[in-house]
């Protein structure tokens, strides 16, 4: 999908979330395409989505 690769979107915004797979599953339920989660190196993991008006939705959870 390579969300990240389109630097024109308008605003980006990160929410903390305490169980990021119970939000990627809602988030898919929701009709939402998901990239991620992807677990970076210092252990955080992150799903990426792009809202209605195209702005890029970072939902992150730090590791545990």
């Amino acid at each position: 999908m390579g969300l990240l690769q389109d630097q024109k979107r308008p605003f980006h915004v990160e929410i903390d979330c305490q169980d990021l797979d119970a939000t990627c599953a809602l988030l898919k339920e929701s009709g939402f395409q998901t990239e991620g989660p992807t677990t970076r190196a210092w252990g955080g993991r992150d799903v990426l989505v792009v809202d209605p008006d195209g702005n890029l939705v970072e939902f992150g959870q730090a590791r545990t």
